[in-house]
Formats: structure tokens, sequence, C-alpha cells
């Protein structure tokens, strides 16, 4: 047998772990972490059944090997396992990764870009000429402090950020990756704060202020930046199904003496 001690580790509350050795010594696993189940819901169902098509494959593997006394007869009963019971998993959680990466580069893509004043042609050439201005007045009052050109962009609101972060290569935080994330995520609350809605409500009230109908300020830019952080968590579900993917092509390998090539084709419904 190619893999040993496979087990789910019990009472791990952050999500299913899965773990195994190789006869090498080598240790494995395979994590896919709960807090995901609210994020992407396809891609968190599809994940949780190949992590049980895991475990039934191990299973498989386990009763052949106390079975047969040859790998090879071992190995081909581990390749049918992955194929039979990791295979539909493996492919459902690939096809819900590429969804789930195009859909968060399209809401990233569409946080990028500026915000049109008006729809006419001389509204938006306006609008053009005004943006372009900003950035100079960030070149020349600031140069290369970035310290002090972060904080005037941030403070100046969406008027500055709609100038600065679409263009942003061409402003002097284009070298510096972090205050780029950073302005990106400044941009994307305050354009989510633009479009989110106020709308009258008696719940809002309180003790102090029984007559409030409305969410303050404070809370409305936490609900814009909860809205933005889903984002990001969205694409973190993303990265972590392609080590999910990855793990299960190492188990498929090591439990049916195949290459990582030949695992990927079996797991694809492919001659391996």
């Amino acid at each position: 047998m190619a893999i040993k001690g496979f087990n789910k580790v019990a009472g791990e509350t952050r999500g299913g772990l899965y773990q195994w050795s190789s006869p090498t010594g080598g240790s494995y696993s395979w994590y896919w972490p709960a807090q995901f189940a609210g994020v992407s819901g396809e891609l968190d169902s599809v994940a949780t059944a190949l992590g049980t098509g895991l475990s039934a494959a191990a299973a498989s593997i386990a009763a052949a090997d106390g079975q047969f006394k040859r790998v090879e007869d071992v190995a081909r009963v581990g390749a049918e396992a992955c194929s039979r019971y990791c295979g539909p998993g493996f492919r459902a959680v690939r096809q819900a990764a590429i969804s789930e990466r195009q859909t968060v580069a399209a809401a990233r893509y569409s946080l990028k870009q500026p915000i049109e004043a008006t729809a006419t042609p001389n509204g938006n050439a306006v609008d053009v000429l005004q943006r372009q201005e900003i950035r100079q007045m960030l070149r020349s009052q600031f140069g290369n402090d970035l310290g002090a050109a972060y904080k005037w962009c941030v403070e100046g609101g969406l008027t500055v950020l709609n100038a600065v972060v679409p263009m942003i290569a061409l402003t002097q935080f284009k070298d510096d990756p972090q205050l780029i994330a950073l302005l990106e995520e400044a941009f994307a609350v305050e354009k989510t704060l633009k479009v989110m809605g106020n709308e009258p409500s008696d719940d809002f009230s309180t003790a102090a202020d029984p007559l409030k109908t409305t969410m303050d300020n404070s809370s409305i830019r936490l609900l814009a930046k909860g809205k933005v952080d889903q984002i990001k968590l969205r694409s973190d579900a993303v990265d972590a199904a392609n080590k999910l993917l990855i793990a299960t092509i190492n188990f498929t390998s090591q439990s049916s003496n195949l290459s990582e090539t030949e695992s990927f084709n079996l797991l694809m419904g492919k001659s391996a």
C-alpha cells in the first residue's frame, strides 16, 4: 500500500482535515476550512463531498492492502477507487473554483473602475480632466513621500480615490504593492458605500435615540467593508480549493503508483 495511516483528524473544528503518510515517511494532508461555508456555498459543498470521496477511496485501499499481497494489485485497486470516489468531486471542485475565480476577478475589476460623473460626452471629458488634475496635484505636492501621499488620498475620499486608483500605475504608488492594495481596498469601500441604501427602519432606534430610523455612517461603513472583505474571502476560498486539488492528486499518485500527470488524467476521467 502506498499510503499509511489515513485518518480524519477528530476534534478539528476549523474544517475537514485528513492526514496520511507515505512508506518513505513523508506526511501529507488535505484540508478544507469551514469558514468558507458562508462565503462560497457551491465551492464548499463540492469540496466537502470530495473529502467524503477521499475517505471512501482510502477505505477501499486499506481493504485491498489487507487482501492482496502484490503491490501491483493494491495500486490497481487504488486507481479504481480514486477514479470512482474522488474523480467526480475533483472535477466538481475544479469547475467551481474556475467559476468562482472568474466571479471574483470580475468583481475586483469592477471595483477598480472609475465612477463616471455624467453620461454625456462633454461631462465625461470634464470628469477625465478633473481626475488628471488630481493625479498631477498628487505628484507635485507629495513627490515620493508615499506616506503623506497615501494619507491625502484616503482623506480625500471617493473623489480623490476615483482619480488615483483606476490609474494607479501612473502614480508614485506604482512600485509599492502594499499601498496599492490598501488604496484599492479604500476605493472599493467608498464605491460600495455610494451604492448602498440606508432605508429608514424602526429597527435602528435606541433608548438614547428612540426616533433614530437610519444607520449611522460608521455602521454603514462597516457593512461596506464587510462586502469588500467578502470578495477577498472568496478569493481565499479559490486558493484553498486549488490546494485541495493538489492534495487530491498527491493522494491519487501515492495510492495508485501513478505520476502526477497520470493521476490528474485519471481524476479528470481520462486514461491515466
